[in-house]
Parts: C-alpha cells; sequence; structure tokens
C-alpha cells in the first residue's frame, strides 16, 4: 500500500472519522509508524516532537488528537505498533507532552493502557505483526509463516474482536495545526521544541 495510504488513515483518525478508519483496518491496512519528517505533506509536522515524528501511529495519532473511541478500538483489536506497547518510551513521552496541556480524558486512557502489562499473546502479536510489514505481499508472508490459520487471519485484520463505539463523545481535541502562542501556550513550549 503506498505512504500516501498510510498518512490518509492518520488524517481519518485525526478528523475522527470513525467508519473509514474501521474499513481500512478490516481492508488490509497493516498497523505501521509513519516518518513524518520523510513525508511531502505537512499536515503532521505541527504538533509532534520530533521522537513521534520519526514514528507516527495510528495510536498515538488518535491520543494525540484526543480519538479516544478509535485509541480503545486500535487496542482492543491489537492493531499496534512497537512504539505502542506497555513500558515504550515514546508512549510516555507522549503522555508527558499531553499532561502540558491537561488533556484529562486522554491521559486517564494513557494511565490505563501503561498500568496494566501487556500479556505475552499480545507482545508477541505486535511483535510478529511488526516484522511482517507493509501490506504489499503481507497476505502471502502471513500464510507463509508456520502460526496456526487463526492467528494468520487475525494478523490480517478482517474481523474485529470489538467494534468502533460510533456514539462515544472524545474529549475536545486540540487544534495542533492552528495553535498560536496567543492561545496561552505555543507548540515550541509544548513540545519542548526550542
Amino acid at each position: 500500500m503506498p505512504r500516501r495510504c498510510y498518512l490518509a488513515l492518520l488524517k481519518m483518525i485525526d478528523t475522527d472519522e470513525r467508519q473509514m478508519v474501521q474499513l481500512m483496518v478490516t481492508r488490509g491496512m497493516a498497523p505501521l509508524c509513519v516518518d513524518v519528517n520523510r513525508s511531502d505533506d505537512t499536515y503532521f509536522t505541527l504538533g509532534v516532537n520530533d521522537s513521534l515524528k520519526q514514528n507516527l501511529s495510528p495510536l498515538v495519532t488518535a491520543l494525540l488528537s484526543g480519538r479516544l473511541a478509535i485509541a480503545q478500538y486500535l487496542v482492543n483489536n491489537w492493531f499496534l505498533t512497537p512504539v505502542d506497547v506497555v513500558g515504550s518510551p515514546l508512549l510516555r513521552e507522549l503522555r508527558n507532552d499531553l499532561e502540558t496541556i491537561f488533556m484529562a480524558a486522554t491521559l486517564s486512557f494513557i494511565d490505563e493502557h501503561l498500568s496494566q502489562p501487556m500479556s505475552l499473546a499480545k507482545l508477541s502479536f505486535v511483535a510478529v505483526s511488526a516484522a511482517l510489514g507493509e501490506p504489499a505481499g503481507r497476505e502471502e508472508r502471513v500464510r507463509n509463516t508456520p502460526l496456526p490459520a487463526i492467528l494468520q487471519d487475525k494478523l490480517l485484520f478482517p474481523h474485529e474482536i470489538a467494534s468502533m463505539e460510533m456514539s462515544f463523545e472524545d474529549e475536545p481535541s486540540v487544534d495542533w495545526h492552528n495553535m498560536s502562542e496567543q492561545d496561552g501556550y505555543g507548540l515550541e513550549e509544548i513540545f519542548n521544541l526550542v
């Protein structure tokens, strides 16, 4: 799948397009991190510190934009990357960054996510999924693994463990793209970009 498809998924998460996110997840999108520094698209260049810019995952995007229904959907369906696992320094860094702008509901979600050690099965699944890489040829690579068919199917994400909560009210999101010093906090201050 072209890089622009991953950027499109991240934009859909940011703009709370829940049905489209659900569709992309169940139709072959793989959980990958995008290095937005290598992108011509400037959509994600504001409001994201350098280490997160190099590893922007679907879950991190949902948390940055306060899209907790999407974040919960991704966690429940194991649509995670190594950046998203409990103990990841980037996840802790994200939590610290969000604390400066008082996104209480998002912080609670992260704290709940970080407070529970991930099962060995889930950690292994994330590692295998990351090793299988992007969608181009992914199904063939999955089918060539010695894993049981049920795990092979899960690695392709055609079925959901939990569906998307469509009526959930997300936390009011921060407009990272139009934030300025007049708002009481600038991007440099929030993400220590100075």
